[in-house]
């Protein structure tokens, strides 16, 4: 009787095999990647945060003007006049500079990219989203500070709320500062400066505005593609995120 008798034999795979293996793993991966789209799943996670964050500085303003009275004029003046400037406040992020390579905001750009001020604006449009000109001329004021005693970039004091403080600071965008420039001349850079948020208001009523950036909350994508949040808010800016009392603003 052969002792070999019985015993199985194992077989390997072969080189060929081993190689369709990784080959069809590789397809999965890929696969997906490309489904789940991680980048776009960020984009998606920033828009979460801004619709958070407008929604509770929305809720902030209204608890100050319940428990304190009405915004102070000289933040939210009464109707102006026509040629009176109304104040835009917008945050802005420390590094973060306009298209012509200097901190703050320059002529390229005024109050969040979300109003027109008076004169031409012909070169104030590209690279930005499209501007809608209003019957107001808004001035902009800018600030990298999140304090809410007043001294942040909505310089409104919620400390005088007397039942406590609503929010601990001032939301800013959740995107950081990229430096778009691929050159070596200093002089030349551009900054992706299209994500920050604003807020206007005047005669009692505001408005907070944000420019989403997924294609699931933004209007800038065909088809119907998902929760379009920026032009079906009711505001005057079918590319922006508008909440408040007067998204018309």
């Amino acid at each position: 009787m052969s002792m070999n008798k019985g015993i199985k034999k194992h077989k390997g795979f072969t080189l060929i095999e081993l190689m369709i293996a990784l080959a069809i793993i590789s397809i999965l991966a890929i696969t997906v990647i490309l489904v789940i789209n991680p980048a776009n799943l960020l984009r998606e996670a920033r828009d979460s945060q801004r619709l958070a964050d407008l929604n509770q500085m929305n809720k902030a303003m209204s608890l100050y003007i319940a428990n304190v009275g009405s915004i102070p004029t000289a933040i939210c003046p009464a109707s102006p006049s026509a040629g009176v400037a109304t104040t835009c406040y917008a945050e802005w992020k420390s590094g973060l500079l306009n298209s012509q390579g200097f901190a703050g905001f320059g002529d390229a750009v005024r109050c969040g990219q979300r109003y027109v001020r008076t004169g031409s604006v012909a070169s104030e449009v590209p690279p930005y989203p499209p501007q809608v000109p209003l019957s107001r001329n808004f001035t902009t004021v800018t600030s990298t500070s999140q304090a809410i005693n007043g001294g942040g970039w909505i310089p409104l004091d919620l400390t005088a709320i007397s039942i406590g403080v609503p929010i601990s600071a001032w939301p800013m965008d959740p995107k950081p500062v990229v430096n778009l420039n691929t050159g070596a001349d200093p002089d030349s850079v551009s900054v992706d400066s299209s994500y920050y948020y604003s807020f206007a208001c005047y005669d009692g009523a505001w408005e907070f505005t944000a420019n989403m950036e997924s294609a699931r909350f933004s209007s800038s994508t065909t088809g119907v593609i998902g929760d379009d949040v920026e032009s079906t808010d009711n505001g005057t800016t079918a590319i922006l995120y508008e909440v408040g009392t007067n998204v018309g603003l």
